[in-house]
């Protein structure tokens, strides 16, 4: 009689790896984008390339591992900021905090706001009840306009990611000038 498979727990040391893969392409892929190859992450991170494919089989898969820590993380902070008092300020805030990212990682901009052919979509329905849910709340506080709706967030995103992208020591400048834009007068 055989046993039935038993179901590993990944390595503790093999976790450890993952998350210096990530952070290590944090790094890189903000400073070079998605042509930074997951060799030269690999090296960042001071790992070996078999490592690095053991965890990721090519660099499009670690820039969504990226991308799905970043997001899953972006989730939280906009769920969590329903929660604040002042919601024009959680607005900002969480509007802020994602522009801030899509500057820091360009990976994460090309992801989020230009995948390729062959890139599967993000997860664009979470991202869009978050988002929905923070404009609704500073739209009831009187923080923002209410002409402004959810569906209008995204290009407002995309502009700023090219304004990043373009303009990466104006950013914050242009940021501020859309969310004065976006207050309630």
């Amino acid at each position: 009689m055989t046993s039935p498979p038993r179901s590993r727990k990944p390595r503790s040391d093999g976790l450890a790896n993952r998350e210096r893969l990530l952070a290590a392409a944090r790094e890189v892929f903000a400073e070079r984008g998605l042509e930074a190859t997951l060799d030269d992450v690999a090296r960042h991170a001071g790992l070996g390339v078999g490592t690095a494919y053991r965890h990721f089989p090519n660099k499009q898969a670690l820039a969504h591992g990226l991308f799905d820590d970043r997001f899953a993380e972006f989730i939280a902070i906009a769920d969590a900021s329903l929660g604040e008092p002042d919601a024009g300020a959680a607005f900002a805030a969480v509007i802020t905090y994602l522009v801030r990212d899509l500057h820091e990682v360009k990976a994460m901009r090309d992801l989020l706001l230009g995948p390729g052919p062959s890139d599967p979509p993000p997860p664009n329905d979470e991202l869009k009840r978050v988002l929905d849910a923070v404009l609704l709340r500073a739209q009831q506080a009187g923080a923002v306009r209410t002409d402004i709706s959810g569906s209008d967030l995204p290009g407002i995103l995309d502009m700023l990611g090219a304004v990043s992208e373009r303009r990466p020591d104006d950013w914050e400048r242009f940021l501020d000038i859309v969310l004065d834009g976006l207050r309630a007068r």
